[in-house]
């Protein structure tokens, strides 16, 4: 019975969002030309070249390469395969998204168990060194020496989350620990077996991960605009100062009723 009226909702607002559309018409275009544009001024441009490299890494093998150097360490520091300091890396490099994209490939591919995924995607997904020292330390508060005071608590709050999480789930048989006396030469053969399971010449690799890639940039573009539009039109029919208001007079009755005691 929850679900059917669960669903009756959604539907309800999907209907009214599209009947707001039609009644808005110029609001709507001008919240979606703002949105593309941000997509293809802002995102596009710094995240496909990564969203091609990291796709391209994994389909010649140099993520099964890292998997197996860094698993001792990955094992016991967060209880994730090696593979996981790949997407870890790269999210903490490469800005939003692009670790979550990883960490999603990874787990597509069946290097990540579904609790191992979680776990990693828990602290994976950080914020770019660029977006924090230049748009956040010199641009908001004048000061590099701020950027990069929060860009090492960003980073040691990820590092903290994630041996945090490595009891998430917990088993003790999980956490083996291979021992191998040429972890480096049996890397190396790792990343050629995968090279020669997958097969295709280069240039084909190339071919399909930019297609990959450009597919999931055009998920991003559409859900950038989806919300873009819900958000103009929540604003222009002032459905969101509605809801504002609600929320904040219901935060007032109840710390009203904190401070008489009516509730503990």
């Amino acid at each position: 019975m929850r679900k059917k009226v669960l669903s009756f909702i959604i539907t309800a607002i999907i209907v009214l969002f599209n009947v707001l559309i039609i009644f808005y018409p110029r609001d709507v275009i001008e919240a979606a030309r703002q949105a593309t544009s941000l997509w293809l001024n802002n995102v596009l441009p710094s995240l496909l070249p990564f969203f091609v490299g990291t796709s391209l890494l994994m389909g010649l093998g140099f993520v099964n390469f890292m998997g197996v150097l860094l698993e001792p360490v990955m094992r016991a520091a967060f209880n994730i395969p090696g593979c996981g300091g790949f997407a870890l890396a790269v999210g903490m490099t490469s800005g939003y998204t692009v670790g979550a994209k990883v960490c999603a490939s990874l787990r597509e591919s069946g290097e990540l168990t579904k609790t191992e995924a979680e776990r990693l995607l828990g602290f994976s997904n950080n914020s770019g060194p660029l977006f924090m020292i230049g748009s956040v330390g010199i641009g908001m508060f004048l000061s590099s020496t701020a950027g990069y005071f929060i860009l090492i608590t960003n980073f040691l709050a990820a590092i903290i989350t994630g041996c945090l999480l490595k009891y998430y789930k917990f088993e003790r048989k999980s956490i083996t620990i291979p021992q191998r006396k040429n972890i480096l030469k049996h890397a190396i053969k790792e990343m050629e077996s995968v090279r020669k399971a997958d097969g295709r010449p280069f240039g084909k690799l190339l071919a399909d991960r930019v297609a990959k890639s450009v597919e999931s940039i055009l998920h991003i573009a559409g859900c950038i605009i989806l919300f873009c539009v819900k958000i103009k039109v929540g604003e222009t029919t002032g459905l969101i100062g509605l809801v504002t208001d609600f929320l904040i007079r219901n935060d007032i009755i109840k710390e009203q009723a904190l401070a008489d005691g009516l509730v503990y």
